[in-house]
């Protein structure tokens, strides 16, 4: 404590070990950011499974339980237990890896080790924004695609061309050589 000229005590807390304990806390928060802190997922959990393939039905059947879901067309959603996504995961595993459907809860993405798939999808739901990215950057993400998702991109391909939304050469010279199609052959 220090005698302030006016006789008014001031308290002086010590400097170093203010620094100090912020260091810590600063270190603690730092830990806490890097280390995301994840739900308990239920095996009974609904977790939603929107359809991304141009298939007219898609149609899962359980292996456990016989249990058959169906997305009628794509962009369809549907819920799907937990504990089913594990068993389709290991049993029929294309659903969830080429995909045909996309999980659409981080948490169970991460739980189920599908990050490394899911980042290198092009988002099919603006998959005309795709088109719109320089050739060399379309080249680049269609070859780390998965083949679900070059489906989608083929089949969008040829809409645009009829449509006359997709007319640059270089591109559709990629997605030929890319995708080994010859997209030359579409017309209006």
């Amino acid at each position: 404590m220090v005698k302030a000229n006016n006789n008014k005590d001031i308290i002086e807390e010590p400097q170093a070990e203010n620094t100090e304990t912020n260091k810590k806390n600063d270190e603690i928060l730092k830990e806490n950011k890097k280390r995301k802190i994840k739900r308990k997922i239920e095996p009974n959990e609904l977790i939603e499974c929107r359809s991304v393939t141009n298939s007219l039905m898609l149609s899962y059947v359980s292996p456990r339980t016989g249990l058959e879901i169906n997305w009628s067309s794509y962009g369809d959603v549907e819920y799907v237990e937990y504990s089913e996504l594990l068993a389709m995961k290991s049993k029929q595993n294309r659903f969830l890896m080429e995909p045909w459907i996309i999980i659409e809860d981080e948490d169970v993405i991460e739980a189920l080790g599908l990050r490394k798939y899911y980042d290198n999808i092009i988002d099919v739901d603006n998959v005309e924004d795709f088109f719109h990215l320089p050739p060399e950057e379309i080249r680049q993400k269609i070859m780390k695609a998965p083949n679900g998702t070059k489906e989608v991109i083929i089949s969008k391909a040829r809409e645009m061309i009829e449509n006359e939304a997709l007319f640059d050469l270089r591109k559709i010279n990629i997605l030929n050589e890319v995708l080994n199609i010859d997209l030359t052959m579409v017309q209006k």
